[in-house]
């Protein structure tokens, strides 16, 4: 029997297919991530090589076809890095280039320049030792994103050390073909090899003289002195920005000695279009490998500024090595930039008059002082003036307030001024400068020609409690030529401020305008007229002490020429129930005083006319009867003691004491105690009162028995 296997079929390729699908995202990854992984190897080795291709090329002896020394070709250490990248590129951004002293031998640690961290191609006092580092840096981030890597940066650092001169000593080949030779020269040449550049010195020759004998001299040895290495000068730069005459450019030079010898006599010489001092303390000695300071220091000269080209200076060291060999270091070029500033003010506009008051042909003076802001000379300087012809007191202005020029002119008052109330004028300052006109902000004043006076008077200067007013009249002359009219417009300010603190009321500021109702319409020449105020001070607030100020005035829109005074002041003595206040009657010392106690804080010394006083009596024996033996008043109050009726009764009656005065203060309150002595204990009083004198009597104060 034959069986049918075509379904069976079917299903194994299906299942292969479901496996294949299912493996397949895994082999994806792994063959991507065998690619990524070998990409990134790749380019990590690039960026190794890129770092010791650039460094090699910095590190290299001579110099290239511009005659730039390789360790100073920042563009061709880029390049011998950029050259290998292949997959990845690198910019001049990915390649750091610096230079540092080499290693400590001792501690191992990288040892510092002087000055520290040179920038590419700034480094040019290059000596044995230093070294060039080149770090290259580079981004790795996968194609494709389905591999699981995040992308990281990739950097490689290669150092080495710069050869910067190499000494070469050896003796010229002696010439011995005959024996019997009278002389033999020798000649010692230093060939020096440093920086890339070669240069010869002939040392001192010697001559030796055979002795009779035979004997072949014996072959040279090279024994010959080294020749002295340069020594090194750097400097650091130090001006004020920008500069201006007079400013001392600083210069700290760092002369390094990198030989094995001390260097004697040493000597800062510098040229340039201004001369540098060299400090009387900078070291005549550098020791061995050691460095030494010395600083320096120029002026700057207002030609220079005005010229405006850089100030620039070489400067070398030079000294002795070994007492007779000199040597002389590297030549530092020093360049620092003018920049030149163009600028003046009128820092002041001042004006007298010919004649006070202003008539016609009268004359206003005016004074510009006008300054020079920049740092350059400036020509010409003129001010143009709107009202008057202004004339400067120099042809040139330099820079500086202590240079400052007066600029002055004129105007002749006229009727049209006095009919305008003013004279404004405006004026601007001007100056050249390479043929250019330079001009200040403008500046302004106003003379009022406005022919009236204001002139405030005040009724009282102390007020009282029986009247608490104060009267103000403001007085307005024509002291022109002209009719003036309405509307008057004056206005001031009055404050009041209280005497003593917590006397009821507060310190108060108000502005006040007079008023000018009954105020004649016109003014003539040498007329008057008058406007008025008064000021009434409230009753429940306590003494005050009142300014009348800030006045101004004006007639249309022309202001006063003059007010008088500037302030006025006035004195208010209130006698309210809160500042002048009497107490019940108390028992004293004893049953028979009865004790009154009045406070003072209406700020000055009351007059006291009378005391009068009432008490109770059975009116039947002697023995029961009540005398009043007496009235006192305690501290620095007075008070003197007469009857109406004498001796004091001893009846029930009242008894009224004379005049005496109550003691009071401007700045705190005065306590005083009226005191009543009886024969008898336990009296009754009725009634005490207190009389103060006119004007003052609202300071009259009474107690009742309850």
């Amino acid at each position: 029997m034959n069986y049918s296997r075509s379904n069976h079929k079917h299903k194994t390729r299906a299942q292969a297919m479901v496996e294949f699908a299912l493996a397949l995202p895994l082999l994806l990854l792994l063959v991507f991530g065998l690619m990524e992984t070998g990409r990134l190897l790749f380019i990590y080795s690039s960026t190794v090589s890129a770092a010791r291709e650039a460094v090699r090329y910095g590190s290299a002896m001579g110099k290239n076809t511009s005659n730039l020394p390789y360790y100073q070709d920042c563009a061709g250490i880029k390049k011998a890095a950029q050259n290998v990248g292949f997959i990845n590129r690198f910019n001049d951004a990915d390649i750091l280039i610096t230079y540092d002293g080499g290693l400590n031998d001792t501690t191992g640690a990288m040892i510092d320049l002087i000055p520290p961290g040179p920038s590419c191609g700034s480094f040019s006092s290059v000596k044995n030792g230093d070294r060039i580092k080149v770090s290259v840096s580079t981004q790795w981030v996968p194609i494709v994103s389905i591999v699981p890597f995040k992308g990281f940066t990739i950097t490689s650092s290669s150092e080495r050390t710069i050869i910067a001169s190499i000494s070469i000593s050896a003796p010229i080949i002696l010439s011995n073909a005959d024996k019997t030779a009278t002389a033999v020269q020798l000649t010692k040449v230093a060939q020096t090899f440093v920086a890339g550049t070669l240069t010869q010195a002939a040392l001192p020759t010697s001559t030796l003289t055979p002795t009779a004998s035979s004997t072949p001299l014996p072959s040279p040895t090279n024994t010959a002195t080294p020749a002295p290495q340069p020594i090194n000068l750097f400097v650091k730069v130090t001006n004020p920005e920008p500069l201006k005459a007079g400013d001392l450019i600083t210069f700290d030079f760092t002369i390094q000695n990198i030989n094995g010898f001390s260097i004697t006599n040493l000597l800062l010489t510098g040229t340039g279009n201004g001369s540098i001092s060299f400090a009387k303390d900078c070291p005549a000695t550098i020791p061995a490998s050691s460095s030494v300071p010395c600083k320096g220091t120029r002026l700057v000269t207002q030609t220079e500024i005005n010229t405006g080209a850089a100030l620039t200076n070489s400067v070398t060291a030079n000294g002795f090595a070994f007492v007779f060999v000199s040597v002389t270091s590297n030549a530092v070029q020093t360049s620092v930039s003018i920049t030149q500033t163009k600028a003046l003010s009128i820092s002041s506009l001042t004006y007298t008059l010919s004649s006070s008051p202003l008539v016609a042909g009268s004359k206003i003076n005016y004074v510009y002082t006008v300054v020079n802001t920049g740092n350059v000379t400036l020509t010409s300087p003129t001010v143009k003036d709107d009202k008057a012809t202004i004339i400067c007191s120099s042809a040139d202005l330099l820079p500086g307030q202590s240079a400052a020029i007066d600029c002055k002119g004129s105007h002749t008052v006229t009727q049209a001024d006095f009919d305008a109330g003013s004279v404004i004028n405006i004026g601007t300052a001007q100056a050249i400068f390479g043929g250019v006109d330079y001009f200040s902000l403008p500046a302004s004043t106003t003379v009022t020609t406005s022919s009236f006076t204001l002139t405030v008077t005040q009724d009282k200067t102390t007020v009282t409690p029986d009247g608490l007013t104060v009267k103000y009249t403001y007085t307005i002359t024509n002291n022109g030529n002209t009719v003036l009219s309405k509307p008057y417009t004056i206005t001031s300010s009055l404050q009041t401020t209280l005497l003593i603190a917590g006397t009821g009321g507060s310190n108060t500021t108000t502005s006040i305008s007079p008023n000018c109702t009954s105020a004649l319409s016109s003014i003539n020449p040498g007329q008057s007229t008058t406007c008025t105020y008064t000021y009434t001070h409230p009753s429940t607030t306590g003494s005050s002490t009142i300014a009348n100020s800030s006045f101004a005035a004006s007639i249309g829109a022309r202001p006063a020429a003059t007010i008088v005074p500037i302030v006025l002041n006035a004195t208010v003595y209130n006698c309210t129930s809160s500042n002048f206040t009497v107490g019940v009657m108390t028992s004293g010392s004893s049953n028979n005083i009865l004790n009154w106690v009045i406070t003072n804080m209406v700020g000055i010394d009351l007059p006291i006319t009378s005391v009068k006083i009432s008490w109770q009596n059975d009116g039947t024996t002697s023995a029961n009867k009540y005398q009043l033996d007496g009235i006192s008043i305690n501290n620095s109050s007075t008070l003197s003691i007469t009857s109406n009726n004498n001796p004091i009764p001893d009846i029930k009656s009242s008894h009224t004491s004379g005049n005496g005065t109550l003691t009071g203060s401007s700045s705190a309150a005065s306590v005083t105690t009226i005191s009543f002595t009886f024969g008898k204990s336990n009296p009754i009083i009725d009634q005490a009162i207190i009389t103060i004198a006119s004007p003052y009597s609202a300071c009259n104060r009474t107690w009742n028995k309850p």
